[in-house]
C-alpha cells in the first residue's frame, strides 16, 4: 500500500491500526482507495475546500465500513491517484538517469528561496516575540508534557472553529481555564514552530532537494503562523466574560460535622485509598505528593525520650524560590486523636510505611464518591482538598502562623490565606502536630523572592 502523500505521514499509526481490522474484509486495491480518499479530504480541508475530519480513527471505520458493504463512493481517491503514479513515474525515471549535481540556481528554480528565507525569519521574529524561550525553562517535565496534550488538542479543536484558535481559547467560562489554555497554547506553538524550522532547514540543506517534503513543511509553518496571530490577539484580549469570585474548597467545611475525618476514613477502611486518606487528613499532603509518595517513620526522640510518628513529604509546585522541597511533620506516637490510632493499627508493628497512589484523579473521585454517600444533602462537593483545609484550619488555631505554611509546603506566609480558618476548626477534633520542619524559611507576605536559596529551617509548634 503506497502511503507516500504529505498529508497522511501523521496518520500512518492510525490507518495501520484501522487496516489491520479490516485486512481480512477488504482487498489490496479497496484498502488503497480508501487511503487515497483519505489524503483527498485532508488535502481539500487544508485548501478549504473540504469540512475536514474531527476524528481520522473514526472517518477510517466509517468509511471503511462502508466499502465493506460495498456502499463506498470515492470523491477524492482518483486525484490522488493519478499523484501517486505520475510520482512514481519520476522516481523511475530519475533513477534511469545518471545522478546529476544540482546548482544552486537549479534548486532556487524550484523552491523559491528566498521567500523560505524570509519565511523562516518571519517566525523567528514572531515567537520571538511573543513566545520568549527564556519563560519555559523553569517549566517540570510534567507540565511541559500536559501542556503539549492540552495544546496539541486545541489546535485541533482551532482547525475546524469557524473562530479558530481565539474561538478554542475563549470557550469557557472560568478565568483560571483560559489562562491555563493560554499558557498551554504558547508552549505548544513554540515547541512546534522550533520543529519545523529544524526540519525545514535539513530539507532545505539536502542535496538533491526534497521538493514535496520543503512544499509539506511551509504549507505547515504558514498555518502555524496564522494559529500564532489568532492567539496574539486572543491573548491580548483576555478572557471575555466576567471574573468570576474564586470558589475555595474550604467553603466545603460548612456544615461538616466535627469528626468528618474520622467518618470519611471509617468508610473508606476496607478500601484502595485507606492509608492515602489517612496520610492526607493527618498531614495536609497534596494529592500528588501522595503520588510521589509520603514515608511513616516510628522514632525514638533522644530529646524527651518519647516516641514519635514522622511522615516525610517530598513538596509538589516546588521552584527556584516557591514551595518546601522537603517538609517533616511528626506527632506524639501516643496521641490519642483516632486518626493516629487508626495509624497505629495500620502500621501493626511496623516502624515505616510508605504510602503513595497511582492516580491523583482517582484519589479525588473516590474522596468525593465516600463523601456523597455520608453526606448527600451537604452543598459542596468534598475532595481531598478538603482535608488539605481542615488541616490548615487546626494549625491556624493553635500552632504559629509560619508553622501552618511549611507544613502545607508554603514558602510564602501570603498564600496560606487560601486555606482553611481558625474558627472551621473543631476544639474535640483538632489536630495537634509536635514539630514541623521544613527546608526553607517563610517569606513574610510583603517581602519579595530572594536571590538565594534559604537555609534549612526548623519550627516546633506549642
Amino acid at each position: 500500500m503506497d502511503l507516500s502523500h504529505p498529508s497522511l505521514l501523521p496518520y500512518l499509526r492510525v490507518i495501520a491500526d484501522v487496516t489491520r481490522r479490516f485486512g481480512p474484509s477488504l482487498s489490496a486495491q479497496q484498502i488503497q482507495l480508501v487511503a487515497d480518499e483519505l489524503a483527498g479530504v485532508l488535502s481539500a480541508a487544508g485548501s478549504g475546500k473540504h469540512a475536514g475530519i474531527r476524528s481520522v480513527r473514526s472517518w477510517l471505520l466509517a468509511v471503511m465500513n462502508s466499502a465493506v458493504a460495498g456502499e463506498f463512493i470515492a470523491e477524492f481517491a482518483p486525484n490522488i491517484a493519478r499523484w501517486r503514479k505520475n510520482r512514481q513515474e519520476a522516481m523511475e525515471a530519475a533513477q534511469s538517469r545518471a545522478p546529476v549535481q544540482q546548482s544552486e540556481a537549479e534548486v532556487n528554480e524550484m523552491i523559491d528561496a528566498n521567500e523560505m528565507v524570509a519565511l523562516i525569519e518571519s517566525c523567528r521574529r514572531e515567537m520571538q516575540a511573543m513566545l520568549p524561550a527564556d519563560e519555559f525553562a523553569s517549566l517540570s517535565s510534567k507540565t511541559r508534557q500536559d501542556y503539549r496534550q492540552l495544546g496539541r488538542t486545541l489546535l485541533q479543536r482551532a482547525r475546524y472553529a469557524e473562530g479558530g484558535a481565539a474561538e478554542v481559547m475563549t470557550a469557557t467560562l472560568r478565568p483560571t481555564t483560559f489562562y491555563k489554555r493560554v499558557a498551554a497554547l504558547r508552549y505548544c506553538l513554540y515547541a512546534d514552530l522550533v520543529e519545523q524550522l529544524k526540519s525545514l532547514r535539513s530539507a532545505l540543506s539536502a542535496r538533491p532537494v526534497d521538493e514535496l517534503q520543503v512544499m509539506a513543511i511551509q504549507a505547515q509553518l504558514q498555518q502555524q503562523r496564522a494559529f500564532l496571530r489568532e492567539f496574539d490577539m486572543a491573548r491580548q484580549s483576555g478572557h471575555p466574560g466576567e471574573r468570576r469570585k474564586r470558589a475555595s474548597k474550604r467553603q466545603a467545611l460548612r456544615g461538616l460535622p466535627g469528626d468528618w475525618r474520622e467518618r470519611l476514613y471509617q468508610r473508606a477502611a476496607k478500601g484502595k485509598y485507606a492509608d492515602a486518606i489517612l496520610v492526607a487528613a493527618l498531614t495536609g499532603c497534596r494529592p500528588e505528593e501522595l503520588r510521589q509518595g509520603v514515608h511513616i517513620r516510628w522514632v525514638n526522640n533522644p530529646r524527651n525520650d518519647m516516641g514519635e510518628i514522622n511522615f516525610e513529604i517530598d513538596g509538589a509546585k516546588v521552584k527556584a524560590h516557591q514551595g518546601q522541597p522537603h517538609r517533616l511533620i511528626a506527632y506524639g506516637a501516643h496521641d490519642p486523636h483516632p486518626l493516629l490510632e487508626a495509624l497505629r493499627i495500620r502500621l501493626a508493628g511496623r516502624r515505616e510505611l510508605l504510602v503513595c497512589i497511582d492516580s491523583p484523579v482517582n484519589f479525588t473521585v473516590e474522596v468525593r464518591r465516600l463523601a456523597r454517600h455520608l453526606w448527600p444533602k451537604h452543598k459542596h462537593a468534598i475532595t481531598a482538598y478538603c482535608l488539605r483545609h481542615q488541616w490548615a484550619a487546626d494549625l491556624k488555631r493553635h500552632a504559629a502562623a509560619d508553622s501552618v505554611s511549611q507544613g502545607l509546603g508554603h514558602a510564602s506566609a501570603k498564600t496560606r490565606r487560601h486555606y482553611g480558618q481558625a474558627n472551621q476548626a473543631s476544639s474535640r477534633h483538632a489536630l495537634h502536630p509536635i514539630a514541623i520542619e521544613a527546608e526553607r524559611s517563610v517569606r513574610p507576605a510583603t517581602a519579595k523572592a530572594p536571590r538565594h536559596r534559604a537555609a534549612s529551617s526548623k519550627t516546633v509548634t506549642p
